[in-house]
């Protein structure tokens, strides 16, 4: 075998050999990308959904006690009246979830729930009619007995979460392993590459060394524009390892896009494009980690849209997707480049923004207000009209965790809705 055959040789074994491994590669890659996609696109979501229909069914059933236990009639009509706002709230909540349930466990347990949960809302029903007709005994006695039905409706929200929590662990075992698989391809392709090259490396330094050692020797007193000697070495072999080193700044070029998009996935709300909830709490304790070392303000704003339903009910779910988009967007451009703006959850969204004061903050909510009020969305040819309430919390100097300045932001979020929506409340701050 002549030398540019054998050098042909072992240049087209460790193309074949590295194009086998970036296969390889490329296809447990995918497989690690699909599992993460598939764990993010329907369990997780189903997993929140289900722990958001479990507080507010709790929350319910808080009203319900207080209700019964009501000293006056218009205590009782003001409860009453969040009862009605929060059992919509649960139907809504209900039929999201009704389009992530896919196994039959989950609708065998979802179906399961519908109906202790009509059974626990005619149960109430009793109890509101025997309360505010004054005859309490029977009204706590009839809270007494639905309290199974309670119980059995979450434990079908928790089988629901339960199956998918299940589901979830066993798509991150497997993305676990794939990942494992990928590193000892890795290491294998990187050992058996090594070993090619080094052998490769050893052949032709013994082999083309001499010939050229013996076109020195023959090139000594001749001509050396026209040389005789018939040992030159051929030319074709920088090219193709050109190409090779090209082909391997592709594929990790092409990698490195590939792992830089799954973790946007994975912190990025798909529909509107800023960061989700994981993201938020994330980043947000690490904001406010900051500013409390610091001796900085922190400060939370939880916004809503403004009659988002009635926009889904009269346009579609598909305008009101827009809707979202471009609140996102006009949000996410009158903001700092350090504040933090996350979709909280259906049409709420939360702002972290880091030293920030109570007065620069109520500024800021009620530019953002402004902005989304005086920017209708435009939508076949019709101008469709958005507004914002916002509710806003300041740390200051004090140890609240992030929850605790969500969870203020959003009671300031309830009473900017309750005093007529579009508008900027703050709870404890002065008048």
């Amino acid at each position: 075998m002549r030398l540019y055959h054998t050098i042909l040789f072992l240049s087209a074994l460790i193309i074949s050999i590295n194009a086998a491994f970036q296969a390889a590669w490329l296809f447990q890659f995918s497989q690690v990308r699909d599992s993460v996609i598939e764990f993010g696109g329907n369990w997780l979501p189903t997993i929140r959904t289900c722990g958001e229909l479990t507080r507010m069914v709790g929350e319910f059933r808080r009203l319900e006690l207080l209700y019964v236990l009501a000293q006056s009639e218009q205590e009782m009509a003001h409860v009453a009246r969040r009862m009605g706002r929060q059992e919509t709230r649960i139907r809504q909540v209900d039929e999201r979830l009704a389009t992530l349930v896919r196994s039959d466990g989950e609708r065998q347990a979802f179906s399961s729930y519908l109906a202790t949960k009509d059974a626990y809302f005619s149960a109430d029903k009793a109890i509101l009619k025997a309360a505010s007709e004054g005859r309490l005994a029977e009204a706590m006695n009839y809270a007494r007995n639905s309290a199974q039905a309670y119980s059995a409706m979450v434990n079908d929200i928790q089988a629901i979460e339960h199956i998918n929590n299940e589901a979830g662990q066993v798509a991150a075992l497997e993305a676990s392993q794939r990942y494992d698989r990928v590193i000892r391809t890795m290491i294998a392709a990187g050992a058996a590459s090594i070993f090619i090259a080094f052998a490769a490396a050893f052949f032709a330094a013994k082999r083309i060394s001499r010939p050229i050692a013996n076109l020195a020797d023959c090139m000594d007193g001749q001509d050396a524009t026209s040389p005789s000697c018939k040992l030159l070495p051929p030319r074709g072999g920088i090219r193709e390892v050109s190409q090779l080193y090209g082909a391997f700044r592709v594929m990790t070029e092409k990698l490195s896009d590939s792992f830089k998009k799954l973790e946007d996935l994975a912190v990025t709300d798909q529909l509107t494009g800023v960061y989700n909830r994981r993201r938020l709490f994330e980043e947000g304790n690490r904001v406010l980690d900051v500013c409390r070392r610091g001796g900085h303000p922190c400060s939370v704003l939880m916004l809503d849209l403004d009659h988002f339903k009635a926009i889904n009910d009269v346009h579609g779910h598909a305008v009101g997707d827009e809707v979202l988009r471009h609140v996102a967007s006009t949000l996410g451009s009158h903001i700092r480049t350090s504040d933090v703006l996350a979709r909280y959850g259906g049409e709420e969204f939360a702002l972290i923004a880091p030293n920030s004061g109570l007065h620069e903050t109520q500024q800021l909510a009620e530019r953002l207000r402004h902005e989304v009020e005086h920017h209708a969305v435009s939508s076949g040819g019709k101008q469709i009209p958005v507004t914002v309430s916002i509710g806003v919390a300041v740390n200051g100097h004090t140890d609240s965790d992030l929850r605790g300045l969500l969870d203020q932001a959003d009671k300031a979020l309830y009473l900017a809705k309750k005093n007529g929506r579009n508008r900027v409340e703050t709870l404890g701050a002065p008048n």
